[in-house]
Parts: C-alpha cells; structure tokens; sequence
C-alpha cells in the first residue's frame, strides 16, 4: 500500500468517528431536555445565566448587558408558555392576568409573582439594565421557579 491510500484510509476512519461522536452528542442532549421538567431546566438556564452576570466586569457587563436581558426574558417567558400552556407577549397585562387567574385559579400567586418580574424587568430595562439590578433579577427568577 502506498503512503497516499494509507492516508485516505485514516481520514476516513477520522470522520466516521467525528460523525459518530458529533451524533451521541446530540442524542444526549435530547435525552436530557426530555427527561427535565420546564421547571428544571429554566431554573438551571437562570442560575447560570445569575452566575455569568454575577461574574462578569463592569466592561464585560456593558457589552453584554442586552444579550443578559433577553436571554432571561427569554427563559422566564418559555418557562411559563410551557408550564401554564399559554402564549405570553414580552409583558402581561390586567386583562391577560385576569383570564389566567380564571384559568388558573389556585395558581394566582405565583401568577401574580410573574406580572410583578416581568414588570420589574421593564423598569430595569428602562432604567439602564444596571448590574447589580440585573443581578438581583435573576435571583428573583430564580427564587419564583424554586417556588413554582
């Protein structure tokens, strides 16, 4: 064999095994968004999303304070569409908040608990997406999941 098929021959071994690993890879994260309950898994997106804000430095943050925002708007509205099995616009409003209390009866707490973040996230946005406000505000997602 000459040097040239010996060398084809390991590329090609290279990408089946690339294909094969690049494939577990992915039914593995399958296998875990299904087994986690929208709970679990906007709680451990909160968290992380708490610690990276937490972490980051005032010049990092200001790059970034946007990005911050949407993605736990992003996480709090895909929680609750799923846990309640709604559409939720970028704010809850009365008239919203009064049909899912008619829906959800027994869960106007909590219900309540989210009109009250998503309308804090407003003020924060409006006031400048602060880091520490920012901060704060994860854990408060954090703490209404923990309670959900």
């Amino acid at each position: 064999m000459s040097i040239a098929t010996i060398l084809i021959m390991c590329a090609a071994i290279l990408a089946v095994t690339a294909a094969t690993v690049i494939a577990v890879k992915r039914q593995n994260s399958r296998v875990r968004d299904i087994t986690t309950t929208p709970e679990e898994r906007a709680l451990m997106q909160a968290r992380s999303l708490g610690e990276r804000v937490s972490a980051a430095s005032p010049a990092q943050y200001r790059r970034s304070a946007q990005r911050y925002f949407k993605r736990l708007k992003t996480i709090m509205v895909v929680y609750f569409k799923e846990r309640y099995d709604i559409t939720v616009r970028d704010t809850i409003d009365a008239g919203t908040m009064s049909l899912l209390t008619q829906r959800f009866s027994a869960k106007r707490e909590i219900l309540e608990k989210h009109r009250d973040l998503f309308t804090e996230m407003e003020q924060v946005k409006q006031a400048g997406l602060d880091q520490s406000a920012m901060h704060l505000l994860c854990e408060k997602s954090v703490a209404l999941l923990e309670t959900a």
